[in-house]
């Protein structure tokens, strides 16, 4: 629930609002391989960016 809120925060949305929107990304990325590999990617971005952040790493906000 935490991803989710920091996720409607960095939206700028309600939480149902995000829970909308991310079922939405979600039912799409089943249809679209672009999508889904852009959805990856993002993951991929933010994990990244979390593990610089714990070894102390500055890193660009998105």
């Amino acid at each position: 629930m935490k991803e989710i809120m920091d996720w409607a925060k960095a939206e700028g949305a309600s939480r149902s609002e995000a829970i909308r929107r991310l079922v939405e990304l979600g039912l799409l990325a089943q249809k679209s391989p672009d999508l889904r590999y852009r959805t990856k990617a993002n993951e991929t971005a933010r994990e990244a960016r979390k593990l610089a952040s714990e070894l102390g790493l500055r890193t660009k906000s998105k």
